[in-house]
């Protein structure tokens, strides 16, 4: 018996959405350091613009990667969708998280009904449709940044505030079978906390 006759997706299903979570929180994380670099003016000179040329490029192959993942994501997301309500909803009931956190999570989520698993497919579906524009917007931030043009080094607030909710909504999944999905479920929404709320 695997445990799928009682609702509980295979292993390979829950290694999707973890692997997903990670890559998710792992783009955010870039992201974020991108943008930190790019607000130093040291920054903004010949070898400064590498560096931030650099960091643009692996915010780049992030975002190409997330998109395969975000796609997995929605699939599991949508073919075990009561076992997600479920799971979710016992780690928002539990302690596992500070009150504070759950309570953005919560709202940053605006989940009705319990149907996390609906709001983790519309979540897949917008950035879906985010990412590969906003490929060809940090295309152009990185060329901008090989030549004199403005230094603008962030991923728009809408994509990275849909990165973290879906990447916090993977790790709560997971949480707390494995001890690391807690931990990023804690990073993800104190990070929702900080740019979402």
């Amino acid at each position: 018996m695997d445990g799928s006759e009682h609702g509980r997706p295979p292993g390979q299903i829950l290694l999707t959405i973890g692997e997903g979570a990670a890559e998710l929180l792992h783009l955010a994380f870039l992201d974020e350091v991108w943008t930190q670099a790019g607000e130093s003016p040291a920054d903004f000179s010949g070898r400064g613009r590498e560096t931030l040329v650099a960091l643009g490029n692996r915010v780049d192959d992030k975002l190409a990667t997330a998109e395969r993942h975000v796609s997995a994501m929605r699939d599991a997301f949508a073919d075990h969708a009561p076992w997600i309500d479920e799971r979710v909803s016992s780690a928002l009931a539990s302690d596992l998280l500070p009150a504070h956190q759950r309570e953005t999570i919560e709202r940053v989520l605006a989940v009705e009904g319990g149907n996390f698993a609906q709001r983790a497919v519309a979540l897949s579906e917008s950035l879906m449709q985010r990412l590969p524009a906003e490929r060809r917007a940090l295309q152009t931030k990185v060329r901008d940044l090989r030549g004199d043009g403005p230094a603008i080094t962030d991923i728009s607030h809408d994509t990275a505030c849909g990165v973290l909710a879906l990447a916090t909504m993977g790790e709560l999944i997971l949480c707390p079978e494995t001890g690391i999905a807690c931990v990023g479920a804690f990073a993800g929404g104190a990070a929702l906390a900080h740019f979402c709320a």
